[in-house]
């Protein structure tokens, strides 16, 4: 497995035809990223801080983040009570 380390050279990269089945994302910065006919089958987003702000993940072009956020809230009572906590801090 080929590992990229912290590094801008694939900033603004475009990936045509690529097979990136089973790659992984580590504290990667995916912000702006643009996926058209992707197939996204199986993927897993782990983001806790995408309700921060004014974050969005569209998907179509329907920005899922406030379904996200009423999913965890069902999910874990109180949730929606506690302070919000960025990762990045």
């Amino acid at each position: 497995m080929v590992t990229f380390k912290r590094s801008d050279e694939l900033r603004e990269a475009e990936f045509a035809g690529t097979d990136l089945t089973g790659a992984r994302f580590v504290e990667a910065d995916l912000s702006g990223v643009v996926m058209r006919g992707v197939d996204v089958q199986g993927a897993d987003i782990d983001a806790p801080w995408l309700l921060d702000g004014e974050g969005s993940l569209r998907v179509n072009g329907v920005n899922v983040a406030p379904f996200v956020d009423a999913e965890l809230n069902r999910r874990f009572p109180g949730r929606a009570r506690a302070p919000a906590k960025s990762m990045l801090a």
